[in-house]
């Protein structure tokens, strides 16, 4: 049996490891896709058990039409369910994260408006300063935020003179911008890395139902296997209780053909 005591450790050798059973489980059709009913390490735990036991008795199992393959099918399927189990512990972590973030967009957002509007002010008669205003207030989304705030952290250099005029704290808000335009790079990068994660626990829930299956069709064999020796057991048990009957009966006739002619010589004297 395949060893699952040493597995993937980090979260993109979980997805490597889950590859191929979640070929065949994404191919599962809604309807058929159960949740689980336990525990996920329990599950693991009872699964991993069977195999065991399912390695113990490889004889009696194969008898019955357990083969390697079917285990080692197992075994993989109980793999990909721990790593994917891992991987949607991680989305439901990362949700914290994604509030974390929201909060620097809106302070992102914050700064670059404030900036937009000291440039206004101070580069009123700059036609370039201007176009570049124009510019940075064109972007949209996300990723133009993180722009929008590296551009302003510049301009707030290039016309630091200009800024320094209407009493604007140029050195601060240049900082501001650059460490808003780093964390909201950062946090984006890690969006785009998490829409793997988007479907984790669809993932999760389609490789345990191929699990849930595998484990269960071995217990069944199981059962057939050793309901079988147990019948055996039981007939034997029986006609070792029909030959004691049996044996028994032969000495109650024999002790009463030898005690009734005495029985009748004492009744006949009584008499």
């Amino acid at each position: 049996m395949t060893s699952c005591t040493t597995g993937p450790t980090s979260a993109q050798d979980h997805r490597t490891s889950a590859q191929e059973a979640l070929a065949l489980a994404r191919a599962l059709p809604v309807d058929a896709v159960r949740e689980p009913e336990m525990p996920i390490d329990v599950f693991l735990r009872e699964g991993r058990a069977v195999l065991a036991g399912c390695a113990e008795h490889e004889g009696a199992l194969a008898a019955v039409g357990v083969t390697t393959e079917m285990r080692a099918t197992a075994d993989k399927y109980l793999s990909a369910l721990d790593s994917t189990e891992t991987i949607w512990q991680a989305e439901r972590k990362g949700a914290a994260r994604r509030t974390e973030f929201a909060k620097l967009i809106g302070e992102g957002e914050a700064v670059r408006s404030d900036i937009l509007a000291a440039g206004d002010l101070a580069l009123r008669k700059s036609q370039e300063g201007q176009e570049r205003l124009s510019r940075i207030r064109e972007g949209e989304g996300l990723p133009d935020l993180a722009m929008d705030l590296g551009e302003c952290a510049v301009l707030l250099t290039d016309a630091r003179s200009l800024f320094e005029a209407i009493s604007y704290p140029v050195d601060d808000k240049a900082q501001d911008a650059a460490r808003l335009r780093d964390a909201i790079s950062a946090g984006l990068a890690a969006e785009d890395a998490g829409k793997t994660l988007s479907q984790a626990k669809d993932d999760r829930d389609r490789v345990y139902t191929l699990a849930r299956e595998s484990i269960s069709e071995l217990r069944a064999f199981a059962r057939f296997a050793f309901s079988r020796s147990f019948t055996a057991l039981e007939r034997a048990v029986k006609a070792c209780r029909f030959v004691f009957w049996a044996e028994a009966s032969w000495v109650f006739v024999i002790v009463a053909m030898l005690v009734f002619p005495f029985l009748r010589v004492y009744t006949s004297g009584r008499a």
